[in-house]
């Protein structure tokens, strides 16, 4: 049986405190303090702290739910006629909020029974003993530990109580996937698209034909020295391709003096003009070395004949000398020409 009285308050501010009527020594009687402007987070403790008009105190632990704080009055409180001036207070881990004072008007009670010594009640205090002492006779790894999952994701911080820490930690762990267990690909989310590769035989060699396997990554090394030698062979043989000016000279001669020695090329070519350019024409000279070669051309019209001409030339290592020419007309006349000269010499390394 309890007589239930309902006030409602605010921390925020102190606006008109009740004066609550109640009669001297009951232990039936509880009062709801309804908090307006303030949430109460969980875990948060709160308690009464009385002062009896004969200057004793009693300070005792009350119940919150939501917004509501329950306090019992025990006989103590009601002990002496008069004004009891009270107040309670709020804990949560370091934050203290105490509301504004508030009175208890204990009013006498007359039946003969009802006196009682007015002490000092610490309950509170009394239960926060008991509880250490308690823990003292326990294994504190078997005691029961009360925590509720975090709503979301953030780390802990120093100064939290161990409930919220846990829940913290709860929440990671309920944020987990099941491949933070497993370690299975398959279990992963997400995952591209990669076909049926890593089932497949792996092949460390250049040479395998077998369908479905796949190189080793190795390999890629062996390919790039490859890549490496046919890059480093394309550039020799574009410098052999390259042609390299051993004599020029458009007065031209009969006698050039080269740049370089003729066994050092695996081709030359030598051009002859005749006149002021009335016949021109280059040969061919695979394999050049020391000897006499003959340099021919068919090409070249004098008026309506055309006429073939040939000139005897002499290669030396460093040196090329133009011998003796013949003509022939087709159709017509031939003998010994004269007049060509050498005005350019090109050599090829290959």
């Amino acid at each position: 049986m309890k007589a239930l009285r309902t006030v409602v308050i605010q921390v925020a501010s102190k606006g008109l405190m009740e004066k609550i009527p109640v009669v001297q020594a009951d232990s039936g009687r509880s009062i709801d303090f309804v908090i307006t402007d303030m949430t109460i987070p969980t875990g948060a403790a709160a308690r009464l702290y009385a002062l009896k008009p004969d200057k004793t105190e009693v300070y005792n632990n009350c119940v919150i739910n939501n917004k509501v704080i329950s306090v019992d009055l025990t006989t103590q409180i009601l002990a002496v006629v008069g004004k009891v001036s009270c107040q309670v207070q709020i804990v949560s881990g370091n934050d203290i909020v105490t509301t504004f004072e508030f009175s208890l008007v204990v009013d006498r009670n007359i039946i003969s029974n009802s006196a009682i010594e007015s002490k000092d009640e610490f309950m509170a205090l009394m239960e926060a003993i008991n509880e250490v002492e308690e823990l003292k006779t326990k294994n504190i790894e078997t005691i029961p530990i009360t925590f509720t999952q975090a709503a979301v994701r953030e780390n802990i911080n120093t100064g939290e109580i161990f409930s919220t820490i846990l829940g913290k930690i709860k929440k990671y762990f309920a944020d987990l996937k099941a491949v933070a267990f497993t370690g299975d690909y398959s279990d992963l989310s997400n995952t591209p698209i990669i076909g049926n590769a890593a089932s497949q035989a792996v092949a460390d060699n250049l040479t395998t034909a077998v369908s479905g396997s796949v190189l080793d990554a190795r390999q890629g090394k062996v390919l790039n020295d490859k890549i490496t030698v046919v890059d480093t062979t394309v550039s020799e043989i574009n410098d052999n391709l390259t042609p390299v000016v051993l004599y020029e000279n458009w007065s031209g001669t009969t006698a050039a003096n080269l740049s370089d020695n003729i066994t050092n090329y695996g081709k030359l070519e030598i051009q002859l003009v005749r006149g002021a350019a009335q016949a021109f024409f280059s040969t061919i000279c695979i394999g050049p070395k020391a000897g006499q070669v003959h340099a021919v051309n068919t090409n070249y019209y004098l008026g309506n004949i055309l006429r073939f001409y040939s000139a005897l030339l002499t290669l030396a290592d460093n040196k090329i000398t133009l011998g003796s020419e013949y003509y022939y007309n087709f159709g017509a006349e031939s003998g010994n020409g004269s007049g060509f000269v050498i005005t350019k010499v090109v050599g090829y390394k290959i």
